[in-house]
């Protein structure tokens, strides 16, 4: 990949849900080898789909989180890797500058209103705290579902990726009192539903946007890459729960299907957009939106 292509992949992009604006920011690009994001799947299935031509094809991995802004409200939906992000990701570009992309677009940290976390592995919350320990956004509410912060404080969360750090994150932001925690699907504010989305995770949440007749879902970790819309069978390595990460891709599948969402996911290129129809058969079809059309305007 030329560093051309890999600098436009590390840009920031935007698009718009009606009156809400939604902004991917980057924390961060890895070129590698991704093999896990279908686990346990023979590489002559998944190898054509991708268009890989050998499981050691190395393609780019986003990392970061996204900017959503209503006319009210300010909110983050994952914060991406923040400070551990060149010790955890050696090569990484442009790693643990969210902060930065933030600033590009116009918000301090201390204007973001919510900080929601689809689920609690360190790529997807690394910015909620600074170095000192200190939040990083200071005004801010941080919200996950309830399950979330019971795994990680549980034996069970024992193989998973840094348990200890992330019972120091959650103790950080319980002594600041900003810690709030769901259980049921619900509104958080006007155009922001929060959906319970568990196999990734035991807490793994989604995010659905709706504004003036149009949608958008902000997949967390449902998905890594757009072949998992149509092969829901295919499942990343550290998923938990394996039969709950396939019950939810199908539920949240047709919903965005019902809806005519764009679908997006933090891990993908800045920005693959699209949308998803079924089949009579049940399966799903995913649609790229084409490039430079604007998608979601009322």
């Amino acid at each position: 990949m030329s560093e051309t292509a890999l600098h436009d992949l590390l840009l920031s992009g935007s698009f718009r849900v009606g009156r809400t604006l939604v902004t991917h920011l980057s924390d961060g690009v890895v070129v590698e080898p991704r093999a896990n994001w279908f686990h346990g799947v023979d590489p002559a299935c998944w190898m054509p789909v991708v268009g890989a031509g050998s499981p050691d094809t190395p393609f780019p991995v986003t990392f970061g989180g996204f900017l959503v802004q209503t006319p009210d409200t300010t909110t983050m939906f994952d914060c991406g890797i923040g400070p551990l992000a060149r010790s955890m990701f050696p090569g990484i570009r442009e790693g643990g500058n969210l902060l930065h992309r933030l600033e590009e677009a116009g918000v301090a940290p201390g204007e973001v209103d919510r900080v929601v976390i689809s689920h609690l592995h360190l790529d997807h919350c690394g910015h909620l705290l600074k170095p000192d320990g200190s939040l990083t956004f200071e005004s801010a509410e941080v919200w996950l579902h309830h399950r979330e912060a019971e795994y990680w404080r549980s034996a069970a969360a024992a193989g998973n990726i840094e348990p200890a750090r992330i019972r120091r994150y959650l103790d950080a932001l319980q002594s600041a009192g900003v810690l709030r925690t769901y259980a049921d699907e619900f509104e958080l504010s006007p155009g922001v539903r929060l959906i319970p989305s568990p196999g990734h995770t035991p807490g793994h949440t989604a995010m659905l946007l709706s504004s003036a007749g149009a949608h958008a879902m902000l997949l967390g970790d449902i998905v890594h890459h757009t072949a998992h819309f149509t092969h829901p069978r295919w499942l990343q390595s550290y998923d938990v729960e394996p039969e709950s990460s396939f019950a939810t891709r199908l539920e949240l599948f047709d919903r965005a299907a019902r809806l005519g969402a764009v679908v997006t996911a933090v891990h993908m290129p800045i920005l693959t957009l699209g949308t998803v129809t079924t089949t009579g058969s049940g399966g799903h079809v995913y649609h790229p939106a084409p490039p430079h059309r604007p998608v979601g305007q009322p």
